[in-house]
């Protein structure tokens, strides 16, 4: 839990979730931009069960010549070896 630690979770609905999908897509790209996806692993958290992990990974969409990134978002994954 210390990697995890200094990230905010919080737990969400479904419903509540789909709402702020719904309403990130509503901007759209500008045409013949070009986007770049880069993902991060942020933190491994050993759950305490015989070889699982959960792996934090940022996702970052970068749009061309723009300041701010399009989208940021944090996903967790959970792995059995």
């Amino acid at each position: 839990m210390r990697a995890l630690a200094r990230h905010r979770m919080f737990r969400i609905t479904c419903q509540h979730a789909s709402r702020l999908l719904s309403q990130a897509e509503d901007e759209t790209l500008p045409f013949g931009k070009r986007v770049r996806l880069r993902t991060a692993l942020v933190g491994v958290e050993d759950v305490g069960e015989p070889n699982a992990y959960t792996l934090v990974q940022r996702q970052t969409v970068e749009v061309e010549n723009e300041a701010k990134p399009a989208m940021v978002a944090e996903s967790l994954l959970r792995v059995y070896l």
